[in-house]
Formats: structure tokens, sequence, C-alpha cells
């Protein structure tokens, strides 16, 4: 795909590659980087351990899946119902509301009318 010279840095080599390739190629050179990077964290913080085959292979699998996702046309919002005040028929109504707080607290509601 790309060479490096002998004698570029890989910081040149980089720069380089940048300034002449296409856009397909920034972004896919970029995302897998990306997952190289989080492979090697992976591997060095969780002591789990890819082929390297297998990083790349994820990150063409993640840069497709973006693109199909990007490329999709987004489901048509579904109108809103608009919502009109009417009377509560006749008789005994309740509304209860419960809730579980992060102490481990709860509350718990009740309200009952006729």
């Amino acid at each position: 795909m790309f060479e490096m010279g002998e004698e570029q840095s890989c910081a040149n080599w980089i720069f380089e590659l940048l300034e002449k390739a296409m856009d397909e190629e920034i972004c896919k050179f970029l995302v897998t980087l990306w997952f190289l990077w989080k492979e090697r964290n992976n591997h060095q913080f969780n002591n789990q351990k890819l082929e390297e085959w297998e990083v790349v292979e994820r990150a063409q699998s993640y840069l497709d899946e973006y693109r199909r996702a990007q490329e999709s046309d987004l489901l048509p919002a579904v109108p809103r119902r608009r919502y009109r005040w009417e009377k509560p028929m006749a008789g005994f109504k309740a509304n209860v509301d419960a809730s579980i707080l992060k102490d481990g607290g709860t509350g718990f509601g009740l309200v009952i009318r006729d």
C-alpha cells in the first residue's frame, strides 16, 4: 500500500502519506492507527492480545459499518400526536410513582381521587 524509505523518519513518512493519499486512504490509515493504539492499551492494561491481522480486520469492519451508517437513509420521524386534555371518567382514579435512590433509599407515592 505505502512504502517507507530506509532513511525516512516515521513522522515524515506519515506527513508525506497525508499529503499524497486520497481521503479514503487517509481515513483507513487513521482508523487502523486508532485500532492499533486501542489494541496496545488492551494488551497493556487487560493482558489481552489480538493477532495483527485481527486488529486490521476489526478496523476495516468498523470503517465499513461507519460508512454504511452514513449512507443509509434515516428513518422518517414519527409524527407527534397532539393530545388534548379531557375530563376523566367518573369514579376513582389513582396516580402512583416510585423511586430508588443511589444510596439505596426508596420512595413511593400514591394519590387517589374521585
